[in-house]
């Protein structure tokens, strides 16, 4: 069902007439839009707060978006990873391949070794097997010669003895004689071991030239290894090379994303006071984040340790306004690790100084809570829903436990309609719709009460007179039963003092143990029927956000819920307004046709309900 036909629903079941006893419904719906448009020209003409210093004007309009700046960090982060994986990777292998050739090398110097001593051996054995060889031919020709000597005598004396008649033929005679001829016999044996070594040698020589053959085929194997190994080395130095320069540039890369991503302003706050960024808080967590204000949208760098303080607020001259933005002031918590919608991609640093992203919601909004009955500021078991930030979704949040301090941003009469009419980091004194930027909701009252000049110097309390002014103008009341709980007068409660304490705020974590945190500062007090009281800051942990908040409670309207008398009151307080063309005299569906109008009688109306 769309916005104007719950709108339309809603009407069909109000009879306005019954809101008077004024007989012209026509007349009384031109008096009461009357005052719906002067209500609404004097919020748009506000001349509103003054922010509390001067914001920097001119942005670049080349300068890359926060989105741009964020995908370009992730887009560096990523491209170091992998450099820094490839180059790691590339020197685990440089190292394995170095060890390859080392000992490629080595065995490429045994193999020389061990081919040396063959070789040695090779020759000391072919050496050996020339000289038996010399000495076999000296005995053979030695003994060649004293045959020769023997034989030629025996001839000899054959020649003499020989009878032709008596011996016969003279070449059987001769060869009878010269067969049982010895010659030297032990030259001979000589002879036949001096050719035993020989061969023994020569086989000796035969295994040495094949290992000689076969180590020179291992040598070279191994200079082809080392080869090819040294080529690899080459390559992979040369790539790694490569990738430390591919390294360097996505580092460099990454330092101009970090510094678009907040301003040099800030860069210059955290090293003019030594901030160290990668710094962790005790429970490990990081205790410096960046991450996008939740009003301007920009990132800035937060201090976790410090309630979640810009570092602008934190170290810049007062407060940090007049040196450079500050986003919403104060991040004071979020949820790491979210995949909820709307969660923000953050940064922070590691050891090392490298950005580390993580994607984050925030999760506490801001509220003054007062202190009634001297328990101390507590939540409530109950969970209620109720727009804390002012953003127009309702959100389910841990009841206060105590009383809320609220007023009237729009001057529709309903104080503390959501968590921008409440003092806290949402706040919107000047109601202009935007959130004023205050850190908590201690520098939201103290920013009203010195807009109205109501304290200065030694003078930091509000006194009875101080909250009348402010009742009066700024609709300032107190709600004592939670947020949803009808506003009261502080002066009706007794309350007729409150201490604007500039001291340092503490954040104290999950304090009732519901994920919800609470800021006090000391000094922080009021009084009440004379009694001192304590009042601090709740950030509320958001449990869940729903829909858009709608007036449609409209639709089950009871007259008899209602003091009817308000609207002659109304009527009567209604100022002239000299231009008519505002004015529509015709109270029909028509002229109540949007949800803000139906919201703004609706407001109006429950101002006065019994």
């Amino acid at each position: 069902m769309g916005a104007n036909s719950v709108t339309n629903s809603a009407l069909s079941n109000v009879d306005l007439s019954a809101l008077t006893n004024d007989s012209s419904v026509a007349n009384l719906a031109a008096k009461s839009t009357k005052l719906y448009e002067y209500v609404q020209d004097e919020n748009s003409n506000l001349d509103g707060f003054e922010k509390s210093a001067d914001r920097l004007d001119g942005e670049d309009p080349n300068a890359p978006s926060a989105e741009e700046v964020v995908q370009k960090i992730m887009q560096a982060q990523q491209d170091i990873a992998l450099y820094q994986q490839q180059i790691v990777d590339l020197a685990k292998e440089i190292e394995q391949i170095a060890k390859e050739l080392e000992q490629e090398q080595n065995k490429l110097a045994n193999a020389d070794s061990e081919r040396k001593a063959i070789e040695n051996q090779f020759t000391q054995n072919n050496n050996k097997y020339s000289s038996i060889i010399e000495d076999i031919e000296k005995a053979t020709s030695n003994l060649e010669a004293e045959a020769k000597d023997e034989q030629q005598g025996v001839i000899y004396q054959a020649m003499a003895d020989y009878n032709e008649e008596e011996d016969g033929d003279w070449g059987e005679y001769l060869s009878s004689k010269l067969e049982g001829m010895e010659f030297g016999g032990s030259a001979l044996a000589a002879i036949e071991n001096l050719k035993g070594q020989s061969s023994s040698v020569a086989s000796e020589l035969g295994v040495l030239k094949t290992k000689l053959a076969n180590k020179d085929s291992e040598i070279k194997s191994i200079n082809s290894n080392i080869s090819n190994l040294t080529t690899k080395l080459t390559s992979l130095n040369e790539t790694k090379s490569a990738t430390e320069v591919s390294l360097t540039q996505a580092q460099t890369a990454l330092e101009e994303a970090k510094h678009d991503l907040v301003s040099e302003e800030e860069w210059a706050l955290a090293e003019e006071n030594n901030v160290n960024l990668s710094e962790k808080l005790p429970d490990g967590s990081p205790r410096y984040i960046f991450a996008p204000g939740k009003q301007d949208g920009k990132y800035h760098i937060y201090d976790m340790g410090n309630g979640g303080a810009t570092l602008a607020r934190q170290f810049g001259c007062n407060g940090g306004f007049d040196i450079i933005e500050s986003g919403n002031g104060y991040m004071n918590n979020y949820k790491p690790g979210s995949s909820e919608e709307g969660a923000e991609t953050i940064f922070y640093m590691d050891d090392c100084g490298n950005f580390s992203s993580d994607t984050a919601t925030y999760c506490t909004c801001s509220p003054l809570s007062f202190d009634l009955n001297g328990d101390g500021v507590k939540t409530s078991d109950k969970i209620i829903d109720y727009d804390i930030d002012g953003d127009g979704k309702l959100d389910k949040i841990n009841d206060s436990a105590d009383a809320v301090l609220v007023f009237d941003k729009d001057g529709d009469g309903i104080s503390g309609e959501d968590g921008s009419e409440c003092f806290g980091n949402n706040t919107d004194l000047d109601g202009d719709g935007k959130k004023d930027g205050f850190k908590d909701g201690f520098e939201a009252l103290n920013a009203l009460a010195k807009k109205e000049g109501l304290v200065g110097g030694a003078d930091t309390k509000l006194d009875e007179d101080d909250l009348k002014q402010l009742q009066e103008k700024y609709g300032l009341y107190i709600k004592t039963d939670g947020y949803n709980s009808n506003i009261e007068s502080l002066i009706d409660l007794g309350i007729t003092e409150i201490n604007l304490s500039g001291s340092e705020t503490v954040m104290n974590k999950n304090y009732d143990g519901k994920g919800n945190d609470l800021m006090t500062q000391e000094g922080a007090t009021f009084k009440i029927n004379g009694q001192e009281r304590e009042y601090a800051d709740i950030w509320h942990k958001k449990q869940d956000e729903g829909t858009v908040a709608s007036p449609s409670s409209m639709q089950n309207f009871d007259v008899e819920d209602y003091d009817t008398s308000y609207v002659n009151d109304l009527i009567n307080q209604t100022p002239q307004v000299d231009d008519d063309s505002k004015i529509d005299t015709d109270f029909s569906s028509e002229t109540l046709n949007g949800e803000k109008s139906l919201s703004r009688m609706e407001k109006i109306m429950q101002k006065y309900k019994h």
